[in-house]
């Protein structure tokens, strides 16, 4: 190895050390915050009751109970009352930070997983979402029963709500129903791909990505092309890592919003 070389790998070694130190946030994990109560189904349903805590103390609670690593920084000091029930950590993260949330994934690919990877192995939350925050908005949203679990019917029903964020949330959930069909999710689905609201788009992409993963490659490739960032997120998170879809996602490395390129690092190992 040339000193050439041998300098420029001290220096991306370096890099990389210091943007790791960066991303973790430095309060040590609290999960005994008594105004946060996490809890988690057999099922793998997660619960989350915050009472004026921080959005930091959330976070932190839900790495503590779930035992998956969440990096964030600069998350805003004020506290939030909110309450949040949804199938796995994603969907109560959304339920916290928003619909918008910007968020990557890594994922275990030593055991092979539902969606076609490993099991998730730690969630990165961009700073970019907590520019989103207000202090004065409330994150409580009580058209969805908090902390308890929507009716397959009541799902359906705000599925197709005025407001897209219940439109997206309850996407998010009516997969989980084994009374509702097929058929009827697909059709709630397809619809959904039509809405104006790429967040419920997205919800559209990633429901129909489970509901058929071994034909859902050419939804996934088109979703790529989305003008919203959310839609194009939920498609490269659908994605296997595979010579079919290597194409897509190292295209996404260039991708104009800065939570696509992320995820897209992470799905190719690139720290």
């Amino acid at each position: 190895m040339s000193v050439y070389h041998l300098l420029l790998l001290t220096v991306i070694l370096g890099v990389q050390a210091a943007s790791a130190s960066q991303d973790l946030q430095a309060r040590p994990v609290s999960p005994s915050v008594p105004n946060v109560e996490v809890a988690i189904s057999k099922a793998g349903f997660i619960t989350l009751d915050v009472h004026d805590a921080t959005i930091a103390q959330s976070i932190d609670a839900l790495a503590a109970k779930t035992g998956k690593p969440i990096r964030y920084r600069d998350a805003p000091d004020h506290t939030v009352s909110v309450s949040c029930h949804g199938q796995g950590l994603e969907t109560v993260l959304r339920c916290l930070l928003g619909t918008d949330a910007d968020l990557a994934f890594s994922y275990d690919d030593a055991a092979p997983g539902r969606a076609g990877h490993g099991p998730l192995a730690g969630v990165k939350i961009l700073s970019s979402t907590f520019l989103k925050l207000s202090p004065h908005a409330s994150t409580d949203s009580t058209q969805l029963p908090p902390g308890q679990p929507l009716s397959a019917e009541a799902a359906l029903a705000l599925t197709r709500s005025e407001d897209p964020d219940q439109r997206a949330r309850a996407l998010d959930q009516i997969g989980r129903f084994e009374q509702i069909d097929k058929a009827t999710l697909e059709a709630a689905y397809n619809d959904a791909l039509k809405d104006k609201d790429g967040d419920v788009r997205a919800a559209a992409v990633n429901g129909l990505a489970l509901l058929d993963e071994k034909a859902s490659f050419p939804l996934l490739s088109s979703a790529m092309t989305d003008e919203s960032a959310s839609v194009r997120l939920a498609a490269l998170d659908g994605m296997d890592v595979d010579e079919q879809s290597l194409p897509f996602i190292a295209e996404a490395l260039s991708d104009p919003d800065e939570s696509v390129r992320t995820l897209a690092q992470l799905r190719l190992g690139i720290e």
